[in-house]
């Protein structure tokens, strides 16, 4: 499955930055994370962990306000895109950060990418300090309310592995958690 993730984005580096030009809604939604998470922090964002950084869009977000901002994704083609110093190539399963290392964890559209957020969010339990901050952006569906699929009008069967709900669930299963729109 792993595979077939890192397979799709590696191919998708175009669309996904054709998408953000026209919509900013990558950039749009991690404004939103990076209020969240430092309004939930008492001494602001020291390292922040951009898990799901796609072709860097988040990561400049995050690095506005904290003092490092760490790109993390499966993608070696996607993080080629970003020109940031700290970058690496790897899964949420298995990060390659030490213990407590980080004061953030941000997954901006990426949690519901995986196929088991459980075990990513227990790694982003691992890798946070004592009073670190996790946030988490996920979609409220697949389908329109009048039952549509919101991919029908992509050639490809491009669909995320895990609902909403499933994302909600590990979250809250590790942290306390605070929801919004």
């Amino acid at each position: 499955m792993k595979d077939v993730v890192r397979q799709n984005f590696d191919a998708s580096v175009d669309a996904y930055m054709t998408y953000e030009r026209r919509t900013n809604r990558f950039t749009s939604l991690a404004r939103l994370l990076a209020a969240e998470m430092n309004a939930r922090t008492d001494s602001g964002l020291g390292t922040v962990l951009d898990a799901g950084a796609g072709t860097g869009v988040s990561t400049r977000v995050f690095a506005e306000t904290a003092a490092d901002t760490i790109a993390l994704d499966i993608s070696r083609e996607m993080l080629r895109e970003i020109d940031f110093p700290a970058r690496l190539q790897a899964d949420f399963d298995h990060l390659p950060l030490k213990d407590r290392s980080v004061d953030g964890v941000a997954f901006t559209a990426s949690l519901f990418l995986v196929p088991e957020p459980a075990t990513a969010v227990r790694e982003a339990a691992r890798v946070l300090g004592a009073d670190g901050v996790v946030g988490a952006v996920a979609p409220l569906g697949w389908f329109r309310p009048d039952g549509t699929d919101v991919f029908e009008q992509f050639e490809r069967k491009s669909r995320s592995p895990t609902g909403t709900s499933v994302v909600e669930d590990a979250v809250a299963g590790e942290f306390s958690t605070t929801t919004g729109t």
